[in-house]
Parts: structure tokens; sequence; C-alpha cells
């Protein structure tokens, strides 16, 4: 793990996997439940990821490493896709790498295929690309008493899921990069193979 102290505050720096994968033919967004035994954010919906330890020689390593921790999917059965803005956590106290990257092996059955790791993960599941682009699943609700409004979107496939917080913003921030539709069309070319 690396801290790295400006004006008094630790800065941990994160490493997040978001990953695209392909579902029964669609298309889609991995995302995973944390387990309810862990000291924060516990039963939170998540991409894959976690701290930087010192011995990873890079954050790309990190977020391929702990994607293989939480979900047990193996390094070189994932293509990074490239790398999104960092963001701060809302207590400034963290600072978080997300990296884009496609599972090469499509899914059937995402719930019995995934075998993941039950002290860090309650469970997975996926959106497709195109309900979160498309659909009415998505809102934007006020924070607290100001005029900041954050995105939250609805897991249709996981009845009361509620994808909000920074897992939110990094899928709004990736999402808004595909709404032009023929890079949405290549991305789905892609995703499906042809």
């Amino acid at each position: 793990m690396i801290y790295i102290t400006r004006s008094h505050m630790r800065i941990i720096f994160i490493r997040i996997k978001q990953p695209f994968c392909v579902v029964q033919g669609e298309p889609s967004v991995l995302f995973t439940i944390r387990s309810k035994n862990l000291k924060t954010h516990n039963g939170e919906v998540s991409f894959p990821g976690g701290k930087k330890e010192i011995t990873d020689p890079s954050l790309s390593f990190t977020a391929l490493r702990e994607t293989n921790e939480e979900i047990g999917i193996r390094p070189e059965d994932i293509e990074i896709l490239g790398q999104s803005t960092p963001l701060p956590n809302k207590d400034q106290t963290l600072k978080v790498y997300p990296f884009i990257g496609f599972i090469k092996t499509p899914f059937e059955n995402i719930i019995d295929e995934i075998h993941f790791n039950k002290d860090e993960v309650q469970g997975v599941f996926t959106v497709t690309i195109e309900e979160l682009l498309y659909s009415e699943k998505k809102q934007w609700k006020r924070l607290g008493n100001t005029n900041l409004t954050y995105p939250v979107f609805q897991a249709s496939s996981m009845v009361g899921i509620e994808i909000w917080g920074l897992t939110a913003f990094i899928l709004d921030t990736i999402l808004r990069r595909l709404t032009v539709p023929p890079l949405t069309t290549e991305i789905k070319t892609f995703m499906s193979g042809q």
C-alpha cells in the first residue's frame, strides 16, 4: 500500500477495474457486491479493486491482481482497454485510478461461472451496456442540502440494488464516452468478437 502525505492528509492509492464482459451475447458491465464482513462499504455495489501493495510493479498490475483475488478472473483473461480519470473519494483521503478492462471469455450464466472470494465479495451481477446507456435506470440525486447532484443507476437484474457513490461516478464517466453511436457500435462489435 502506498501512502503520500500532502497537507497532513494521507492519500491511499486505489486501483479499480471496471470490467466489460459479454453475457449471453450482450456487452455488459460486471459489478460486485462487497461482503458484509468488510469494515468499510460492506454490502455496497463496487467494481473489483483495491489498494496498491509495495510489491505491485504498476497500477494496472494492482487492478489485475485485485480482480483475480476478488472474483477469480486471471490477468491473462483480461485485456486492459484504458484508464479513466483518477477520482478522489468524498473525504479526499483516497485517490482512485479506474482501469477499464475487457474479460475475454464470454459468460452464459455469470452466477455459476464466477467463483468469487466470499471473504471480500458477497455476490456478482452484470448490467448490459445498452440498458445502462439507454434506459430510464439512471437518476440524478441531490447531495444533502447542496446543489450538487450525483448519478444513481438501478440494476434491473438485481431488484432493489442501486449503483451509487464512486462506483456510479466512474461508471457514468465511462458511459459518457460511449454515447456517440458509432463508438457504441464499434465497442459492441469488439466485445462480440466479430
